[in-house]
């Protein structure tokens, strides 16, 4: 995927305001992820 923007979303939430995600989260989304990538790279790091 060289040289092609890829759409990023970052989201940021007080934490009193976190459970308006949970329906989201329940839901499931889906989203391309590098083969091999470990969840706290996926969850933690900035592409």
């Amino acid at each position: 995927m060289k040289n092609q923007m890829i759409p990023c979303l970052e989201l940021t939430a007080d934490a009193k305001k976190i459970h308006c995600f949970f329906p989201l989260l329940q839901q499931g989304f889906g989203m391309e992820i590098q083969a091999g990538c470990s969840v706290r790279s996926l969850l933690c790091e900035k592409s």
